[in-house]
């Protein structure tokens, strides 16, 4: 999934309807004539022309937040609705996306020539990672984190259980939510377990598949402090703001802002590994 943030003034007129199935009809409706959205591959390679991915009703959702003048495409990356049967998004190709207006006195905008955006995103493998092997003291507050490629303020559920000849068993749980940095972590009580403890560590969540990590209990564990803990929490989940592509008041010239990247949800081709 990939997701396309716009903030402009005027849409609303266009937009008027409330129902999202509306909002996003009335906006296909009028890409071409008041204003044309593009998302073409960058890099396409040498003899090779880019493909384009075409965006409508049946692949795409428009959500409006016409208070704030902002609007969200939404498209699935795996629908693979391009411009040729050939070809198909993969990992690690970088696409573009172009808003433009055009010109009009009677259009969102005056300015000659219109206005253009850009801004361009690379699609990564959507993954969890944690060194192996996850290793924990006999004591309370013992921290487990890692790093992923999924969207920053994603649920994650980590899941700590007894393996091997592990007696008594144990099953220790923790929700957590991915940080901006995309990093995560969780502290456990392994207060009531000995040193030789095995146990499984499973993350899952979002757009990745779930992993499981070996971890053991041992004698003491070296300090980490180079990644920030996710704080825990039971309430609702804080909206994430994702800008892949952004419009400009009236007025400025063709920007382009820095370089995002968006992992693809639910699609995995191999291992790699970024609103």
């Amino acid at each position: 999934m990939a997701v396309h943030q716009l903030e402009a003034s005027g849409l609303e007129g266009l937009l008027g309807a409330q129902d999202e199935d509306e909002v996003t009809s009335e906006f296909f409706d009028n890409d071409g004539d008041e204003y044309k959205l593009t998302v073409e591959q960058m890099d396409p390679g040498a003899n090779r022309d880019p493909y384009q991915v075409l965006l409508g009703p049946d692949n795409a959702t428009v959500w409006a937040d016409s208070e704030n003048d902002t609007y969200f495409i939404i498209y699935d990356t795996d629908s693979n609705n391009l411009n040729t049967d050939t070809r198909s998004i993969e990992d690690d190709d970088s696409l573009e996306a172009n808003f433009t207006v055009y010109e009009d006195e009677d259009n969102l905008t005056d300015v000659e020539d219109g206005e253009t955006v850009l801004d361009d995103y690379s699609f990564v493998e959507a993954e969890y990672m944690v060194d192996e092997p996850v290793n924990v003291s006999a004591s309370g507050e013992q921290t487990i984190m890692g790093e992923t490629t999924v969207a920053p303020g994603t649920e994650v559920s980590l899941r700590a259980r007894s393996s091997g000849d592990t007696q008594p068993s144990f099953l220790k749980t923790a929700t957590v939510y991915v940080t901006e940095n995309q990093t995560f972590s969780s502290t456990f009580d392994f207060s009531e377990q000995e040193v030789g403890d095995t146990f499984e560590l499973t993350v899952r969540g979002g757009a990745a598949d779930s992993e499981t990590f070996d971890g053991n209990v041992v004698e003491s564990v070296e300090t980490e402090t180079n990644m920030t803990e996710t704080e825990m929490t039971e309430t609702e989940m804080t909206e994430t703001e994702m800008t892949d592509t952004e419009t400009e008041a009236p007025g400025t010239d063709t920007k382009r802002p820095a370089d995002t990247e968006a992992a693809r949800y639910g699609h995995r081709h191999g291992a790699c590994h970024e609103p």
